[in-house]
Order: structure tokens, then sequence, then C-alpha cells
């Protein structure tokens, strides 16, 4: 759908870095490191240092690597992440960029056509 409607999507860096993003995740193991180094990613994209909760990393990777995730572990995902949905979706897509999309202000703004709110 974006894809058709190009002359709403702005050329920028982070596009030209997303292939790149994609490439770290692919063919790699989802342990510690990588979830850790993953979101740490993903907040170079963002305004925002990571606060990662180690104490529960384990868990997490737990969760990530299962084949279907669940409203609450996305719930115990976003709490890890800065308590983000906005990070955890940017690290489950890149992760598996066909099943999870991005969510941040910038996706709420091209499909509703305004200004992204709170509870968006």
């Amino acid at each position: 759908m974006i894809k058709s409607d190009i002359s709403k999507v702005e050329k920028d860096r982070y596009m030209d870095i997303y292939p790149v993003f994609l490439d770290f995740f692919k063919d790699r193991e989802l342990d510690r490191g990588t979830i850790i180094l993953g979101i740490s990613l993903m907040y170079s994209r963002m305004p925002t240092i990571p606060k990662i909760d180690i104490q529960n990393i384990d868990k997490v990777v737990g969760i990530i690597k299962k084949e279907e995730i669940t409203a609450s572990d996305l719930e115990v995902l976003s709490k890890c992440f800065n308590n983000s949905i906005v990070g955890t979706s940017k690290l489950l897509h890149f992760i598996y960029p066909d099943k999870y999309p991005i969510w941040d202000s910038n996706v709420c703004k091209y499909f509703i056509d305004g200004e992204p709110f709170s509870y968006r």
C-alpha cells in the first residue's frame, strides 16, 4: 500500500540505512547479545537513550523467539525497553520484517493524515 503511494513517503536517511538494519538480524542467533544490540540499534533511530531491563532479558529473548506474540507478551517486551511500544515494534520489525510493522508517530501520521496523539 505504501509503495503505491510513494508521494507521501519522503526519502530520508532512515530509508538509506533500513537494509543495513535488516541485514544485522538476518541469520543471526536471537540471544541476549543480539537483542541488547538490536534494541540499541533501534534507539539510534530515536531521540531517546535505551533503558534496557537486563534482569528480564532472558524472558524477553524467549518471547521474541515465539511463533506468535500475544498482547501480554508485547507488554512484557515494551516494559523491558523504555516502556515503549515504538521501540519494541521497531525491534520486532527488523527481526521479522514480513511479520511485524513499525509503529511510531510517522507511521501514525501517514495512516491518519494528521497529527498523532498519545492514545493512538
